[in-house]
């Protein structure tokens, strides 16, 4: 667990290496390393945050925990991506494909 220094019971700092990068960070780097290839959400989730895909199956009432808000919190970072250009959106059937577009 990350040691936080406290200094009148509010957290003044911590080690740079315990800090967490977000969701945001975490899919764009991701997608920006595999420019060939395409993911659904559920990919995303699997590959890179690994997530068991057996927890993906189902309703989202019978999915595990905070999964749901995983699931909504990648989407939100795909469109935002989206919108500013950076990665782009097809479908395939019913499967939604996102991938890196480039600069």
């Amino acid at each position: 667990m990350a040691e936080v220094v406290r200094k009148g019971g509010l957290a003044v700092k911590m080690a740079k290496k315990d800090l967490h990068t977000s969701v945001e960070s975490q899919v764009e780097q991701f997608l920006h390393a595999k420019p060939q290839d395409a993911y659904t959400i559920n990919g995303i989730l699997i590959d890179l945050l690994q997530v068991k895909p057996e927890n993906l199956r189902g309703p989202w009432s019978t999915w595990p925990g905070k999964l749901p808000t995983l699931y909504g919190r990648v989407r939100r970072v795909l469109d935002r991506l989206y919108i500013s250009g950076k990665v782009t959106r097809a479908k395939q059937g019913r499967a939604v494909f996102w991938a890196w577009k480039g600069e």
